[in-house]
């Protein structure tokens, strides 16, 4: 199943130079193994129990759950599929406020439309030049840049110097 999954996602958007995955079973298994090689893929295992070690999947998929759980209240919880595409067009297309731009605009760098855009979303992107994709890119590197200095900052504020120790010289007699 987990190979299927990865030949379909292949398909549409090529395939990676590595991947990083945690070690369930079925990505684990000599299959897959052998599938990851054979398209030429950097095979990456996550520490076991350790989901500090791919923290940005890991908060990735806290906002999806929460969002899941959020567009499916109040129907039965084996129906969370029925609005997985909801889901994923309203998480591909929200601006990111570390790099100003939605993710599908980064990777495709053109604003995409669809079922969940709503007028407002249509009058401004026809207001909008399309850059090409390189301009947005260099946009966004420079913005995830200075946001990173910004969190540095944020987080220097709370950290001490560290204490400076004296070399003494000891002489044995």
């Amino acid at each position: 199943m987990s190979i299927q999954i990865f030949e379909e996602y292949f398909a549409l958007f090529g395939v990676p130079r590595q991947l990083i995955i945690d070690r369930g079973t079925s990505l684990t298994s000599n299959e897959f193994n052998q599938f990851v090689v054979g398209k030429g893929m950097k095979h990456i295992l996550n520490t076991v129990a350790t989901p500090l070690a791919n923290g940005q999947i890991e908060r990735y998929n806290k906002t999806l759950v929460e969002s899941l759980a959020s567009a499916n209240h109040g129907h039965s919880e084996n129906e969370w599929d029925t609005v997985l595409f909801k889901v994923q067009w309203s998480l591909n297309n929200t601006i990111n406020k570390g790099f100003g731009k939605t993710p599908a605009e980064t990777l495709f760098g053109v604003v995409t439309t669809g079922s969940c855009d709503d007028v407002i979303n249509n009058v401004v992107a026809e207001s909008q030049q399309l850059k090409n994709r390189d301009e947005i890119r260099n946009e966004v590197e420079q913005r995830i840049s200075s946001e990173q200095l910004k969190q540095k900052d944020r987080y220097d504020k709370t950290r001490k110097e560290a204490t400076q120790y004296k070399i003494l010289r000891i002489l044995f007699v």
